[in-house]
This record gives C-alpha cells, structure tokens and sequence, in this order.
C-alpha cells in the first residue's frame, strides 16, 4: 500500500525522507545504497544565523563529500541512474557533476520514478489525432466514387429509348441520394479548409526541428515526465528547471479558481527557479571563486521561503507594481551577481500567462476524471495551504537531509515508475480529447464522438485500480491509438510491448514522427537509403556487405528504428548530424557506449563517405532555406538588384566589359567535396521517383514491357549510386538559393582562386579589371562562364550609366 503523508489532518508530514528514497525493510549492505548527505546544517532557521564564511565551509564540505562520492563510486551511479532516468550517461554525467545539488534533484527524481522522455520520439498531438477524421475521408472517397458510377449509369439510361415511369422515378430518387452525397463532399471539403488551417499553425517539423505550437503547449506543471530536448544547449539546462518542477507537483482541486491555479503556479516555479539559477552554479570546483554564489545563496534561500508563505496582498501589491523586464537581462544580472528575486519577481508574468492558457484546459472534462485518479497529497494536492508546506519541506529535503538511492531495490522504484507510466498514458489521451474536441474543432459531429472516446477513457481509469500495470496495458492497447503508446520513454518499451510476438523497440517510439523530421531536413538522404534498401542484392550491391543487405533492416522504418534506439538519438546536435553520426559509427565497431545495449548492434554496410557528404550538402541547403526565410531585403541586394543575362541575349564580348561592374553573392558558398557526382546524386534523389515509375505505369499497358522500362530505370539510379560511392576527385560546387531556389552548381578547380580573388572584393570591381587578372582559361570562354553564374545569381553584374 502507498503510504500517507500526512499525519492526523495536521500541517506536519511525515520524514520526507520516507517519501522521497527507495528504502526498504530488507538488509542491504552499505555498498548497494547510495548515500548522499546534505548541508551539515539543521535547517533553515540555523542556516540564517551562519556568516558568509560559516556557509562557505558548509558548502565546501558538501562539495567534498560529493567528490569523494564521485570519485569512489561515480561510474557506477551514473549508470544506475542512467537506467532508471532514462538519459544516456554521457547525458547524464554532463548533469550531475555540475553541483551537489543537482545530483540530489536527480536522485530525488529517480526515488519518484520520474522519467525523461525523448521530445522527438514522444507523438506531439496535433489535428492529425482526431482519428474519426480519417474516417470520414474515407467515407467521402468512397461517396465519390459512388456519384461517377451513378452518373454513368444515369447517362445510359437516359441514352435509352424504352425508359419506363418506374425507371424515371429510380432516377429521381437516385438524385436526390446524389445531392445529399454532393451536400456531405462540400462539407468535407470545407471541414478540410478548416483542418489545413489549424494544421499550419500547431505542432509540426520545421528546419528540421519539431516545434511544439502554441507555445504555452511546451510546459505543463501536472506532466509527470520530464522533457530531453536535443535542440537545447546545455547553458540553459531546462532539465534542471523540468526535474524540480515535477518534485514540486501541483495544486488542482475540481472547483480551482482561476486566482488558486495563478497562485500555485507561481508557487510551483519558485523551487525549480531556485535550483536552475543559484543551487545549480554550486560548482562542485573548489578552486573556483564562488563568493558571488555565496554571497547570493542565503539571500535567495530567505526570499523563496517568504515567497512560499506570501500573502495574497503581498501578490497584489506585486501585480500592480510589475512591468516585466526582459527574461534574458535579468538572468544575465543574476549570473553576474544581480537580485534574485528580480527573476521571481518577473516570473509572476508566466504564472498569469500560464493560468490563462491551462485553466480551462484542467477543468475540463476529459482532466477532471484524469485528475480523480491521483493521490491527493501525493501526486497532487488541494489547498494551497498543504501545497506551501510540502514545497517548504521539498526546500528543507534539498538542502539538508541525507538522500538514499538504492538501484539494487527494484520493486520499489518500478512500482513508481509504472504508476506514472499508466497514468501518463491516460493523461496523454485525455489531452488529445480536449485538444480534439475543445481546442481544434475539426469535427462536424463533436458530441457523439466526444462522448464514446470518453466513455474509453472513463474505461480505462476505471481499469486502472483493477488490473497490474501488464493488464492494464494490454487493455489500454484495445482502447488507445498506438500513438497514445508512442511516449517517447524508451526504457518503458517492455512493459508496452509485453504480450506480443515482435517486440522490437518501436512501440513507445513515434516512427512516423521521427522519419517525418529526418525527411524535413535530409530528404534526399532518405530517398537514397529508402531506394537502396529496396533495390540491393548480391546481383546490385548497393551496400558494402557481401550480399548487398542490412543485418535485420528490411525497410527504411528498420533503420530509422536503430537510430531511435541508440546513443546518437541523445546527443545535442541537429536531427541530420545525429542521423550522419549514427550511420558513421558502423565504420568502428568499438565505437559503442557499453551502457547502452542498444548500441552494440551497429550496422554494417554503411561505411560509406558519400551519406556523410550528402548530409552535410543537404545540411548546407536547409540553412540557406532557413536564411532565405528569415531574408532581410538588404542581405541579398546584390540578387534582387544584379541585371540577368538572359539565353537570348547575345554572349557578353571583351570589349564590352569596361561597361559593368562585377561583385561576388553573398548567397552562394564555393565548397570542396571528394566525389564528382554528389550534384548529380542530389539532384536525382530530391525528385519524386515514386511518381516517375507512377508516369511509366500510366503510359505503358504492357506488362512485360513496363517490367523491362522500370528495371531499366531502376538500373540507371542503381548505377550512379554505385559510381557515386567510388567516386573520390575532389570536385567544387557552388552552393547557394537565388529566387527561392537552391541549387548546387559543379565548377572547375580552377575556380577557386578565382572565386577567392572576387570576394576579396567585397563592394565590387570592374569586369574588366577583374578578367585581366585571369590567365588560365581565354576570356571567351571565361565570359561564357561568368553569363551562366550571372544567370544563378553567383555574381551580380551592375551596368556603369
């Protein structure tokens, strides 16, 4: 049973410590348990009686029992917690050995059996979630077909001269069915209109990066799961803020008010911004001058206490003082030794924008019954009054008191984790309800298909108690979208795919999110292996393994599932980098972190430069899109403003040259690449090939011919990969966008100095300064040349009047 923590309807919990480690009435021997003390301090009222000084010695202590803990153990508790975090370890250590504190947080977490989920593997709902949708499509295809057959059999019979009465009155009634088929194809149509419309601006990849709109959707304070979002740099270290957020739980009662959730909102900040920017810069570096640390550390620990225990005039007094001030200025004034509190002060902002984009989401139907299957006072709790003394001890249980982490302890810890594992599944769907019915509106029947989902999950809430966490999944399969499944925690893939015959790690994993954001940002990359994966053999080697196959890759999905499962899914680099990385690492064997099993299958047969040189290419096309997109009028003047030689005209002579100036694009890069035929590869591989054998098909009703035309086809790109991949001289491309078109642009060696001399002409000379300086090719052909970059937009030509 769950213990209580309150005692007798009083104010006083029980020992935190209870609450908050994974001890058990078993013997264990002191090297199975983690012990990580705290300040060698009471509590607080001690605390604010210490000097500077005093606290400094303190702080210092904790710093070397932490070392020393580090030091003897560090490997191995980097690994426990790895497992039961789900973060990878190099993730993890990056974390951990920043501050003492830090390292409590985590262990803090872990006791809970709170969990990271990956942000790109996690389906983000979105209007696609609304499932009946789709159904309708498809009785709208079908009601479309139905009307062209009827209105042929209409024309035949009106073609016939022995029409009967009978038969004319088959025919109006048919009619009359063909206008309420056309009256349901306009309705679809409209409700279409209206789900491309909320589709444009909610969650999508963009450059390849899922961003999670609106905004306000990327945080809410009752997840039970913590974010890993790889686009993040370390310096901002949300996980920190993310971690504490969720020790801090949350107050909702079915009644909440909007002034109770914008009070406890600001209440559950006030931990979290405490660890982030004063416990977190605790550096564990004892030769480092922390004295504007110290000199803040009391201070901010006295303001968040009167923070918890604030009154309500208090707040008024500070809404209607409060101008906010840029976040970032005053973050920057802190870390310099600036007034915390401006930070809390100015947070009063996002409580007030997050009450008014959340209160109507937890009063919800589809959350009031989520809410009712939490422990009140553990998961969550009712009255601010309980909620600011759990925050208070939280306080006290992170600085001071000694924290017990036991890995060897399983029981414990997997009965947290798989109650927030079933509850999370729960919380997922009523979000997609309330996001479907409440929020995008694209069905033109709410009422009835909101109230059978509801009924499912009223189902399921109900199961929850009943049945053990296996059961519950199963039955949870029955009534959930695999979507719903797809959290994005990988270290739950057993539990979700238990009972099936074929449980490769794909169900808590969102393949078509994750192969949606690679075909964003490297979409020739993937139309490559898609084509290479289908097509190699031992008779078309298209991969360096003897018989031209992937080890257990049977389609591009496979492949995209390897990379979701292993340790470059987890670095903070780009979705394209992470994938190159992944497809690089089959060159070395022993490239495999031993931590994570997962990785010691790599993948044989990749090892070839060309994935990492079209990657890169695609890379450098995604950034000039993304320039392109944000383009500031003046950063392409020399594009907008250059005349262009057209084909027409005749080809730009010698003698004319003292005419025009010339100047270099500041749109177009000049890159070296080891392989002639990249150009051509991306070219080939950008465009549709599932639609040029769909051309083929549809103009040749031969079978046997069609059958030869498309393995010609097919032979032709097989070919040019295969040239490709033993391809090596070194060739220069011109890279660059002109008129919202990328192109990749083959040129002679000789070119670069050439290209290097003109940019070190940044405002320009005169064309025929500039020829005069060439010497390796005739002014001929070096004008010929000039009119076709011209014609791209490499350089600008500019008429002297």
């Amino acid at each position: 049973m769950n213990k209580t923590i309150i005692i007798n309807n009083v104010s006083k919990y029980i020992s935190f410590k209870n609450y908050y480690s994974s001890a058990t009435t078993l013997k264990k021997t002191n090297n199975e348990i983690y012990k990580i003390k705290g300040l060698d301090i009471r509590d607080r009222k001690e605390l604010y009686s210490l000097d500077n000084e005093s606290i400094k010695k303190k702080l210092n202590q904790l710093k070397d029992d932490t070392n020393l803990l580090l030091k003897e153990r560090g490997n191995e508790l980097i690994r426990d917690l790895s497992k039961s975090l789900n973060l990878t370890s190099d993730n993890l250590k990056s974390n951990i050995t920043k501050s003492p504190f830090t390292l409590r947080a985590y262990l803090l977490a872990a006791n809970q059996g709170i969990s990271f989920y990956h942000h790109e593997l996690r389906k983000q709902i979105n209007p696609t979630d609304d499932y009946e949708r789709q159904k309708r499509k498809d009785l709208v295809y079908k009601l479309q077909s139905q009307e062209i057959d009827s209105i042929t059999n209409s024309n035949k019979k009106k073609s016939s001269s022995s029409s009967s009465s009978s038969s004319s009155s088959e025919d109006n009634k048919k009619s009359m069915s063909l206008e309420r088929e056309m009256e349901i194809v306009r309705e679809q149509q409209q409700e279409q209109q209206h789900f491309d419309q909320q589709l444009s601006t909610n969650t999508k990849w963009e450059m390849g990066q899922l961003e999670i709109q609106p905004s306000i959707d990327t945080f809410r304070q009752d997840e039970l799961f913590v974010s890993f979002n790889p686009y993040e740099p370390m310096s901002t270290n949300s996980q920190s803020y993310q971690l504490v957020s969720r020790l801090s739980k949350f107050l909702w009662n079915e009644d909440l008010t909007k002034w109770e959730m914008f009070s406890s909102s600001k209440l559950n900040q006030l931990i979290p911004q405490l660890q982030l920017h004063i416990l977190d810069k605790i550096s564990l570096d004892n030769d480092k001058n922390d004295s504007i640390i110290i000199n803040q550390f009391l201070d901010s620990i006295q303001f968040i206490s009167n923070e918890i225990n604030s009154t309500d005039l208090k707040i008024f007094k500070t809404l209607n003082d409060g101008s906010s001030s840029s976040s970032k200025e005053i973050e920057n004034s802190v870390e310099n030794g600036g007034d915390f509190k401006k930070i809390i002060n100015n947070s009063i902002v996002d409580s007030l924008i997050y009450m008014k984009g959340h209160h109507f989401r937890v009063t919800s139907e589809p959350f009031i019954l989520f809410f009712q299957q939490l422990k009140e006072n553990q998961d969550y709790f009712s009255s601010l009054e309980e909620y600011k003394q759990f925050l208070e001890k939280l306080l006290d249980t992170i600085l001071f008191e000694t924290i017990e982490f036991d890995p060897t302890t399983t029981t414990s810890n997997n009965r947290q984790f798989e109650y927030k594992l079933k509850l999370d599944l729960l919380q997922r769907e009523a979000f997609r309800q309330f996001k479907v019915y409440q929020v995008y509106n694209t069905s033109p029947e709410p009422k009835r298909h909101e109230e059978a989902d509801f009924r499912k999950l009223t189902h399921l809430c109900k199961t929850l108690q009943k049945r053990s966490t296996v059961d519950f999944i199963q039955e949870s399969k029955k009534y959930l979208s695999p979507q719903i499944l797809s959290n994005g925690i990988i270290n739950s893939n057993k539990l979700l795919a238990s009972n099936e015959s074929n449980q490769q790690s794909k169900t808590s994993i969102s393949i078509s999110q994750l192969s949606e954001g690679l075909h964003s940002c490297i979409p020739a990359t993937m139309s490559l292996l898609e084509f290479s994966i289908k097509n190699s053999s031992k008779d078309n080697i298209l991969f360096d393994t003897p018989d031209g196959k992937l080890k257990d890759i049977n389609n591009l999905d496979d492949l995209i599932i390897k990379f979701a499962n292993s340790k470059y899914i987890y670095l903070r680099e780009s979705l394209s980098q992470r994938f190159s990385m992944f497809i690089q690492s089959s060159t070395n064997n022993n490239d495999n972190d031993n931590d994570n099993d997962n990785d010691n299958d790599c993948i044989i047969g990749l090892n070839n430069s060309i994935y990492k040189y079209l990657i890169n290419l695609e890379d450098k096309v995604l950034e000039l899109s993304q320039n392109n997109f944000e383009e500031n009028p003046i950063e392409n003047w020399i594009g907008n403003l250059s005349i262009e030689l057209d084909d027409d005209d005749d080809n730009l002579e010698y003698k004319e040259t003292d005419r025009f100036n010339i100047i270099a694009s500041q749109n177009y890069n000049l890159v070296r690449i080891n392989n002639q035929l990249l150009a051509q590869l991306h070219k080939t591989f950008s465009e549709d090939l599932d639609f040029q054998v769909e051309e083929l098909e549809l103009t040749i009703k031969n079978k046997k011919v069609l059958e030869r035309e498309i393995k010609a086809h097919n032979d032709k790109i097989s070919k040019l990969i295969k040239d490709s991949r033993d391809s090596t001289s070194p060739t220069f491309y011109f890279i660059g966008i002109q008129d919202d078109q990328v192109y990749t642009l083959e040129i002679p060696d000789e070119w670069e100095p050439v290209w290097n001399l003109l940019k070190s002409y940044p405002n320009g000379l005169l064309l025929k300064d500039f020829i005069d300086k060439q010497t390796f090719v005739t002014k001929e052909l070096f004008l010929s040349t000039l009119t076709d970059l011209n014609k791209y937009g490499v350089v600008g030509l500019f008429p002297i009047y």
